[in-house]
């Protein structure tokens, strides 16, 4: 809702216009599915399945290529966009089979509930921080050297912190 919310000030913030705000839009009704993919990563992960996250994670991100490259190539801005919300889609579609079927309910500890609710808040306040700092740092390379350049950063970005971001990703949900 707030990436509904916020689209507008975001599509102004990055074209200077609302002329893309449809993709913007777009763009964020894939963060349900991206939150949704963590969450059952996460307890795939809990149940000790590591090695079947990490084949999965690996075929999520060769398909996912597989998909937006001829989208961007051919579609240009509105294959961006929809290459954003299929990415996040895939892993949606190729975790489904190991999805949890029956969440236990959280124990009736009160301290357990409220240990769990403020790590919670503060993984999700620090996901947002990072997110709104790489959006900044993207919008002053395209300000500053241009889309091309922008892009050429953004694969950069993606190449050198894909192994890292998997094992940063990987113990912050152990």
């Amino acid at each position: 809702v707030l990436g509904l919310v916020l689209s507008p000030l975001v599509a102004v913030a990055t074209f200077k216009s609302f002329e893309h705000l449809p993709l913007v839009i777009a763009a964020s009704l894939a963060v349900p599915a991206a939150i949704l993919t963590s969450i059952w990563c996460a307890v795939i992960q809990g149940r000790g399945e590591v090695g079947f996250l990490a084949r999965s994670q690996a075929a999520f991100a060769v398909v996912s290529a597989l998909v937006a490259v001829p989208l961007i190539w051919y579609g240009g801005l509105a294959g961006l966009g929809v290459s954003v919300v299929l990415a996040a889609l895939i892993p949606v579609a190729g975790l489904w089979s190991r999805r949890p079927r029956h969440l236990t309910a959280a124990s009736d500890d009160k301290g357990i509930r409220d240990s769990l609710v403020r790590a919670g808040l503060s993984i999700i306040a620090t996901i947002a921080i990072a997110q709104v700092a790489a959006y900044a740092t993207r919008m002053v390379v395209v300000n500053q050297l241009g889309v091309f350049e922008a892009g050429l950063y953004q694969a950069a970005l993606a190449v050198s912190g894909g192994l890292p971001g998997f094992v940063f990703s990987a113990m912050a949900l152990d």
